[in-house]
């Protein structure tokens, strides 16, 4: 029997073919890997150093989400929305990932879908800015709360449920604090690094104090999603990795992580 004659061109032209797939199936695969865009919704409030997406994209969330979306060849595209709309178009998966987020915030706009939450990306601190001279007199004397809208200030809520409180609400940090520099209000509950980095920019650097004997917490901003918990857990990886060059970025941004 003889063998069948295998030519050059035979061999040349699966060798062609053969090239052209492997080379389609990775072109493909680094395709898939580079293009994974995820759109982000965050709040479009000025909040800085924590994030800052209403003129332009802006402080530590941002460059620690960009730091891990780098790592896996994604890219976040961020979506500034007003506070209730944000948490509407999360449910209604409009929206890839939402930041920040925490358990307990709109516990009942959530009940029907499964969210997922990263482990916190930064803690905050949570508490009210005071007079100096106003330190220590605590809550019998406080009258009036300045917060910003559409912000909990979960550690006040018995006595606001209570009208033992009355809320002045502003959607600027800055005028927020103002309005306790004047007296105007008795208080303004905004978040410690928040807060010192509005007064810096007033040259006003300890014009007003967190009070620690009036309600405050530690809390945290998480990245939450209901479509994407295999990227929640890369990211926590990352998180964990990562703490000493995030605890580094933390310090460049002035973030404050307990009131002491």
């Amino acid at each position: 029997m003889k063998r069948p004659c295998i030519s050059a061109d035979n061999v040349n032209f699966k060798f062609i073919i053969g090239f052209f797939i492997i080379s389609f199936y990775m072109m493909a695969t680094f395709a898939s890997a580079e293009n994974r865009e995820f759109i982000v919704g965050v709040e479009n409030i000025e909040y800085y150093p924590h994030y800052d997406f209403t003129k332009e994209n802006k402080g530590v969330a941002k460059r620690i989400l960009d730091l891990f979306a780098q790592s896996k060849n994604y890219h976040f595209k961020y979506r500034p929305l007003p506070v209730k709309r944000l948490f509407s178009e999360f449910v209604s998966l409009e929206l890839d990932f939402k930041y920040p987020d925490h358990p307990l915030w709109q516990k009942e706009i959530k009940k029907n879908v499964k969210v997922i939450y990263s482990k916190p990306v930064v803690n905050i601190v949570a508490g009210t800015m005071v007079l100096p001279e106003n330190v220590g007199r605590g809550i019998d004397s406080f009258k009036t709360l300045g917060t910003v809208l559409g912000f909990t200030p979960f550690h006040w809520a018995d006595l606001i449920e209570s009208k033992k409180i009355i809320i002045h609400e502003d959607t600027d940090v800055g005028r927020l604090l103002l309005q306790a520099l004047m007296g105007r209000i008795d208080g303004a509950d905004v978040e410690l690094s928040v807060a010192n980095y509005h007064l810096r920019l007033l040259d006003k650097q300890g014009a007003l104090l967190m009070d620690p004997n009036l309600p405050h917490l530690i809390a945290s901003f998480h990245l939450s999603t209901v479509t994407h918990p295999d990227i929640i857990k890369e990211l926590n990886l990352f998180l964990m990795q990562n703490s000493s060059k995030i605890a580094k970025m933390k310090r460049q941004f002035y973030i404050r992580e307990s009131i002491d």
